[in-house]
C-alpha cells in the first residue's frame, strides 16, 4: 500500500533542495513537497499551507527539514489523526538561539584563514551579501561534500533568495513556543557535522520527544540533499517497525 510523505522545506522555503530527495524515494512512497510563499509572516501561515496537503483518508508521514521542525510540531498538535509519523531532518522544535549568531561570529575568522578568497569586511556579514551566502552553503550547510553538482544546486537556490524574506523567517524562529510531547512516532535525524545549528537546537527534538528514535549521520546540515538514499533507508526501516507494531 502506498505511503504519502509530505516534505516540508528548510529556510529557503522553495522546496527545490528537496527535489533530489523526493526523486530518490522508494516506489511505495508518494512524495509531495510543500513550497512556502514569500509573503508568509506568521507560523500559522506556514502551518495552514502544509495542513492543506494532509490527506484525510489516510495518514501521512511528515518529513521536516531544518526550519520546518516547529511547523511539523504544530501539525502534530492540530491534526494528530492525519499523521503517521514525523521525521525531523537536521531540525529543531525550540528557538535555535545562538545558531546563526555563532555562524556570524565565526565568519571573519574563517575568512582570514583563506577558506574563501573574496574580500570581506565586518560590514558585509549579512544574508543580503552573496559572499556570505556562498560561505554559508560551502562551509556551514554542505561542509565536507565534494559533489560539485550538489554544491552548485544549493548555491543557485540560496543566491536567488530574497534577503528580506529570510530575515523575517529568522525573526519568526525567535518567537517559536516550546511544545509538549506527542504520541505520534518521531524519527530524529541528526547531522554530526551540522555547523548551522547549535548543539542545543540539534538535540531539542530528542529532549522534547523522549520516545523519539534518533539516527546520527556523518553529514552536514543539508542532510537530505547530501545523503538522500541513506535517509530513505532509515525512514523505511523505521516505518516498517511502527506499522508492524500497530
Amino acid at each position: 500500500m502506498p505511503i504519502k510523505a509530505l516534505l516540508l522545506p528548510g529556510l529557503d522555503g522553495t522546496g527545490k533542495l528537496l527535489d533530489d530527495f523526493a526523486q530518490a524515494a522508494p516506489s511505495k512512497m508518494i512524495c509531495e513537497i510543500v513550497r512556502y510563499e514569500k509573503h508568509f509572516t506568521t507560523l500559522d501561515d506556514f502551518v495552514t499551507v502544509a495542513a492543506l496537503k494532509l490527506r484525510t483518508e489516510t495518514k501521512t508521514v511528515v518529513i521536516a527539514e531544518s526550519f520546518s521542525g516547529p511547523i511539523a510540531t504544530q501539525l502534530a498538535s492540530r491534526f494528530p489523526e492525519r499523521i503517521a509519523a514525523i521525521v525531523f531532518a537536521a531540525s529543531f522544535v525550540e528557538p535555535p538561539y545562538g545558531s546563526l549568531l555563532r555562524l556570524i561570529r565565526a565568519f571573519p575568522k574563517l575568512a582570514l584563514n583563506n577558506l574563501i578568497s573574496d574580500n570581506l569586511t565586518s560590514d558585509n556579514l549579512t544574508f543580503g551579501n552573496l559572499i556570505f551566502r556562498r560561505w554559508l552553503v560551502k562551509h556551514c550547510c554542505l561542509n565536507g561534500v565534494q559533489d560539485k553538482s550538489l554544491i552548485d544546486k544549493a548555491l543557485t537556490v540560496v543566491e536567488s533568495l530574497d534577503a528580506d524574506v529570510i530575515r523575517r523567517r529568522v525573526a519568526l524562529l525567535s518567537r517559536v513556543e516550546s511544545v509538549s510531547s506527542s504520541a505520534i512516532p518521531v524519527l530524529d535525524f541528526q547531522a554530526t557535522h551540522d555547523r548551522a545549528l547549535s548543539r542545543t537546537a540539534t538535540t531539542s527534538v530528542a529532549q522534547t520527544f523522549p520516545n523519539a528514535t534518533t539516527v546520527k549521520f556523518d553529514a552536514p546540515h543539508f542532510l537530505l540533499l547530501a545523503q538522500p538514499v541513506q535517509c530513505w533507508i532509515e525512514i523505511e526501516k523505521y516505518l516498517a517497525n511502527i506499522i508492524g507494531s500497530e
